[in-house]
């Protein structure tokens, strides 16, 4: 008997985890429930447990049913559905189902097709298939757009609903079609997490509008400086607000700290720290007080005794 799949694309895909229960099932206890074919042999229920007997060479027991219509196909599958434990995203792909059901047959009004009346609402859909109206619609905006990697980490609980639509509603708001397809790409091969992402975009969109505010010369020159580090996770705002204003010629607020007078040999390495910290040294006790710039200061230039 040659087995038909016509059906396949009404039914909810199974997580791997699924599958590999039901493969040791089928290993340990043979089939216990039959494969269900529909008149012309295509499957209408069993399509894991086909895939499965197949890898396994086991010959599938099969139920042949006959049925009225398409719609009595499609309601015993929503059905079985009906009877199984889905995660969140295996929901969506219901709704959608459920929603591609609706378009099975023409609805003909005066021989002009429209859409069918029965349609269900985007909160009737999520209704049924148990999700608030928000993660549904989250849920098939990411069905048109996320990658087929993205996706299986969603049927495999390997990432959540929101957590995946975070991330490309945040690129989403990319500018630079280059910088955005290289973000995207980072994102969906895991390189990047969703709050890494924001923080990148919020930082690279303040310095871009820090830096159009300014002079021409001064923008012209910190563009060239900064410019590997827009939309990376290396653009540093603070240290790019400071440069703004000393190319500015504004002044720097300088902030006051103590040293242990053992980290010098004298006070002449201790002045010449504070000045390269952009500061300088205001007296001697059992520390040296000074007042430096906090962007040029740096601990790790006290690790060796001066």
């Amino acid at each position: 008997m040659e087995i038909g799949q016509k059906y396949r694309k009404w039914r909810v895909e199974p997580s791997e985890s699924d599958k590999e229960v039901l493969r040791k099932s089928l290993e340990k206890e043979d089939q216990i429930q039959a494969i269900i074919v529909d008149e012309n042999n295509d499957i209408i229920d069993g399509y894991s447990r086909y895939d499965i007997l197949k890898e396994l060479g086991i010959e599938p027991k099969i139920i042949q049913k006959s049925f009225i219509s398409e719609e009595d196909k499609l309601a015993l599958i929503r059905a079985l559905d009906a009877r199984k434990h889905f995660n969140n995203w295996q929901k969506i792909l219901k709704a959608k189902m459920i929603k591609s059901t609706y378009t099975i047959e023409s609805c003909m009004v005066n021989e002009v097709e429209v859409d069918n009346p029965n349609e269900k609402t985007i909160l009737e859909l999520a209704e049924e298939v148990g999700l608030s109206h928000d993660m549904l619609e989250r849920g098939f905006y990411l069905l048109n757009w996320a990658s087929e990697e993205i996706k299986n980490k969603l049927l495999n609980d390997k990432m959540t609903i929101s957590y995946a639509w975070s991330g490309y509603n945040t690129i989403d708001d990319i500018t630079d079609e280059k910088k955005k397809e290289i973000l995207k790409e980072r994102f969906q091969e895991g390189e990047i997490d969703p709050a890494q992402l924001k923080k990148i975009v919020n930082n690279t969109s303040l310095a871009l509008e820090w830096l159009a505010s300014t002079t021409d010369s001064v923008q012209k020159k910190l563009t060239k400086e900064y410019e590997g580090m827009f939309w990376t996770e290396d653009l540093d705002v603070g240290q790019l607000e400071h440069d703004i204003k000393s190319a500015e010629g504004c002044p720097v607020k300088l902030k006051r700290i103590e040293i242990d007078i053992s980290k010098f040999k004298d006070e002449d390495a201790a002045k010449t720290f504070a000045k390269k910290c952009g500061g300088y040294l205001e007296g001697k006790t059992e520390y040296y007080k000074m007042k430096i710039d906090p962007l040029k200061f740096k601990e790790q230039d006290l690790r060796e005794k001066r």
